[in-house]
């Protein structure tokens, strides 16, 4: 099974501290995860039989991974594959899978090398007496068995059967390729000996998730930190699988309507369940640290008992509140698309950064924010997750889909009107729009329009759409005569001819500019993961009427983790309406 830590978690990772392998650690920590952690390693001697990987310029041998394997074993097969490729002469092995027709069963005599969680035998015999962190590669039969019950242990292991392959691997006198081989295995020091919750064996339970929810990712937080800490790896179901009598409940599921704040999480006990009251994957995973250096650190035996009762704050970090004067605060954020992150290098899955979103929005209250980059994806996380905060602006008018739209605070505000129109030069009909919707205070009843734009990533194509948003700023201005904000990944610096375009042609204030007030002068953009450095990056703008406005105070948001939602930080204008 695919595992939660990939880019994004790693990235989480470094902020809530998410555990890796258990050994002997201060006890307010989670264990590390090392090779030089007290292990038990066993290499036996190797065995006396040889396997014979060719005969006659062909291979002898298959490498087999499981039909349900993740992108990761997959690729880690192929590359076994091609090692042992290189080590016989270049002879093409052949490479296949586990899957097997009813009543049929797996050749024993077969030169096979199982990698992964193959439903083998051989690999389920070895299985049977690991656990989460182990290890091993072992030779059962004609087969090597390589094998962890994590993905991110079999690691260890391939890196292992590369080993054995480059120094173990001759050729005969009559040019055949033949194996010497050696089994390996290494075990954890698992902390927790032994885990019972309110007296019940911990294997005994399940893990269940909301299926249609975006929980996922924080049920697998939950199984991980609790796997790497006692080597048992419960399973994880959906609330759509049969109730059983020993669960724990991530979020609110069909067996239970939870409480749970956006900044907050609860553990405790209902019955025979024990629940983990959360929004997502980071209070996730921030409860079941709290778990393990509570209750777990200790190591040995232990019994969790129902009076359980956990309370924290995932996100500790304080927002600003609105300047003194100000009327309303308008945030312009590019909040990544999941596939544009994956084409840079990076794996961002959008429901962790969407928890992440919500927290920036529960701190800094922003009126309403124009985003780039919410596709389909992001805007199911916003629903989820941001409370009031309603996506508009979703689609053009002939249903394309458009990235770059607005959600507003709708508590305080109606949506009175919107419209999206596509840049007439752009090089991506979902990106390159231009995005408006005017909204009315529900109190004061006071209007203003908000814009969304993300412009193009070369220069001449800015310059064209320059011209056409300030056409559409001065129309819109001119028709309602009300405050018209900008807000956008203008993909240009300050100091930019597409800037200086776009200002020459319209009268607005520009936050980066003319606001009254810097909280900070912090660029908005750089690589994922990592914090924008002062003046550096800047392209990203709020822009304000001058004739209806006063731009009071700017700032960039660099705390609540804002570097792990985006390769852009969130931009903040409060803003003063004026006669």
């Amino acid at each position: 099974m695919k595992k939660v830590l990939t880019a994004v978690t790693a990235a989480v990772l470094a902020l809530i501290c998410f555990v890796s392998c258990a050994g002997t650690q201060p006890e307010d920590t989670l264990p590390e995860n090392t090779e030089t952690e007290a292990v038990t390693e066993a290499v036996t001697e190797p065995v006396i039989s040889e396997i014979q990987l060719t005969s006659g310029g062909k291979s002898l041998v298959t490498v087999v991974r499981p039909d349900n394997a993740s992108q990761d074993v997959i690729d880690q097969a192929v590359e076994v594959r091609k090692k042992l490729s290189n080590v016989i002469g270049g002879i093409t092995v052949n490479m296949g899978n586990d899957f097997l027709l009813p009543n049929k069963t797996h050749d024993a005599e077969k030169t096979e090398i199982l990698i992964g969680k193959t439903n083998y035998d051989e690999t389920q015999s070895v299985l049977s007496e690991m656990y989460y962190q182990d290890y091993c590669l072992k030779t059962v039969g004609h087969k090597i068995v390589v094998t962890a019950p994590s993905d991110e242990r079999l690691t260890y292991a391939i890196t292992k059967l590369t080993t054995l392959l480059s120094k173990n691997v001759y050729k005969d006198e009559n040019g055949d390729y033949w194996l010497k081989p050696e089994d390996f295995s290494f075990s954890a020091n698992y902390k927790v000996k032994k885990l019972t919750l309110a007296g019940i064996d911990f294997s005994k339970y399940v893990i269940v998730y909301q299926k249609s929810g975006t929980m996922l990712e924080a049920a697998e937080a939950v199984q991980s930190t609790l796997a790497t800490a006692t080597g048992v790896e419960i399973p994880i179901v959906t609330d759509k699988e049969k109730e059983s009598a020993y669960e724990i409940l991530i979020g609110t599921t069909s067996r239970l309507e939870v409480s749970a704040n956006i900044t907050e999480y609860n553990v405790y006990f209902s019955g025979n369940k024990l629940v983990f009251a959360c929004k997502g994957m980071n209070s996730a995973s921030a409860a079941v640290k709290k778990l393990y250096t509570d209750k777990l650190s200790i190591g040995g035996e232990i019994d969790i008992d129902s009076s359980l009762s956990l309370k924290g704050l995932w996100n500790e970090d304080e927002g600003t509140p609105l300047t003194e004067g100000a009327d309303v605060r308008i945030m312009s954020f590019n909040i990544l698309k999941e596939s544009y992150a994956t084409g840079a290098g990076w794996d961002t899955p959008t429901s962790p950064r969407g928890e992440l979103l919500a927290n920036v929005l529960e701190k800094y209250r922003p009126d309403a924010v124009g985003i780039q980059e919410a596709d389909a994806l992001w805007i199911r996380a916003i629903n989820y997750y941001c409370g009031d905060y309603k996506p508009c602006c979703t689609a053009l008018a002939n249903g394309t889909e458009n990235y770059s739209n607005i959600i507003y605070d709708s508590s305080r505000y109606d949506l009175i009107k919107t419209s999206v129109t596509a840049y007439s030069t752009s090089d991506n009909k979902s990106c390159r729009n231009i995005a408006w919707a005017l909204l009315e205070n529900k109190t004061t009843k006071k209007q203003f329009i908000l814009i969304s734009t993300h412009w193009d990533l070369t220069e001449a194509p800015r310059v064209a759409q320059a011209q056409e948003l300030a056409a559409t700023v001065n129309a819109l201005a001119a028709e309602y005569k009300i405050p018209v904000f900008s807000t956008g990944d203008y993909n240009a610096r300050q100091d930019s001819t597409p800037i200086a375009t776009y200002r020459s042609l319209n009268n607005m204030w520009c936050s980066y500019y003319d606001a009254e007030k810097y909280y900070n002068r912090y660029g908005s953009c750089s690589s994922f993961g990592t914090m924008s450095s002062v003046g550096g990056g800047v392209i990203d703008y709020v822009f304000a009427t001058k004739s209806n406005t006063k731009m009071l105070a700017s700032m960039t948001v660099i705390n609540c983790q804002t570097q792990y939602i985006s390769d852009h930080r969130p931009v903040i204008a409060d803003i003063k309406y004026t006669d």
